[in-house]
C-alpha cells in the first residue's frame, strides 16, 4: 500500500472537547482504542469505539462506573491527579474493559507521571 493510500485510511479522532486524540487510527479498526488528548492537562481518557465513536471514558460511560470505581481502588484511588493519569489506571481500566491501548498514548502518561511524582 503506498503512502498516499495509507493517509486516506488514517482519520484523525477529536475528544468531546475537540481537541485532537494522540491515536490516529486506522478506520477500519474494529477494536476499541483507549487514548488521551493531546494536550497540556488532562481532564479524561477516550475511548475510539470501533465505528469511530468518541466517548469519554469518566463523562461517556455510566455502563463503566462500578468498573471503574473499583480500578481505581486497585490504584489507591487515582485514575487522574492534578490533570495527569494514574499509568497503572489506564493499563488496569484497559485491560478489565477489553480495549486496545495506544502505545504512544501510555508512552505520554507515564511521561507525565513519572516527572510531576520526582
Amino acid at each position: 500500500m503506498g503512502l498516499l493510500q495509507l493517509k486516506k485510511r488514517r482519520k484523525c479522532y477529536e475528544s468531546t472537547r475537540g481537541i485532537p486524540l494522540v491515536w490516529n487510527g486506522d478506520v477500519c479498526r474494529d477494536w476499541p482504542v483507549l487514548t488521551v488528548e493531546s494536550y497540556v492537562k488532562w481532564y479524561d481518557l477516550y475511548v475510539v469505539e470501533a465505528g469511530g465513536k468518541v466517548r469519554g471514558l469518566l463523562t461517556d460511560c455510566p455502563e463503566y462506573a462500578e468498573t471503574i470505581r473499583n480500578v481505581e481502588n486497585q490504584c489507591n484511588g487515582m485514575s487522574i491527579n492534578d490533570h495527569i493519569i494514574n499509568p497503572a489506571f489506564f493499563r488496569n481500566i484497559a485491560q478489565e474493559l477489553h480495549l486496545f491501548t495506544d502505545e504512544a498514548a501510555y508512552d505520554m502518561i507515564l511521561g507525565r507521571w513519572v516527572q510531576y511524582h520526582e
